[in-house]
C-alpha cells in the first residue's frame, strides 16, 4: 500500500456547492479512496474552494490527477496537484468524520 502522503491530491477551484459526497462519487471511479475533505471556514462553514482526496493506491491517484486536472465539476475547471499540506486529513484520527471505511460504497456514504 502506498503512503497516504504520496497518494493524496489537492483539488482546487471548487464550486461552493461541491461536497465530500460529490468528490467521493467523482473520484471513486479511479480507485479506492481512504479520505475526502472539503476545507471550510471555521465560523461560516462555507467552502474555502479546495479539498484533499486521498487514495489507497498511488497509481489510482496518478490516474485521477492525469484525467481530472482541468476537468469541469459544477461548471468550474478543477485544479489538481499532489497534496503535501493535507497532513491533518492523512493522519488517522478516530474522531474524524472524514476518514472513510475502505469498503464504503457511494450509497452508504449518502446514508
Amino acid at each position: 500500500m502506498a503512503s497516504a502522503y504520496t497518494s493524496a491530491l489537492y483539488v482546487g477551484n471548487l464550486h461552493p456547492d461541491v461536497t465530500e459526497a460529490l468528490l467521493f462519487e467523482t473520484f471513486s471511479s479511479f480507485g479506492k479512496i481512504c479520505s475526502v475533505k472539503v476545507y471550510r471556514d471555521l465560523l461560516t462553514r462555507t467552502s474555502l474552494g479546495y479539498a484533499c482526496v486521498a487514495f489507497l493506491q498511488q497509481p489510482d491517484a496518478e490516474r485521477a490527477l492525469k484525467v481530472m486536472n482541468n476537468a469541469s465539476l459544477k461548471d468550474k475547471p478543477l485544479q489538481i496537484m499532489w497534496a503535501h499540506l493535507c497532513k491533518d486529513l492523512l493522519e488517522e484520527d478516530p474522531d474524524d468524520d472524514y476518514s472513510l471505511d475502505y469498503d464504503l460504497d457511494y450509497e452508504t456514504l449518502l446514508d
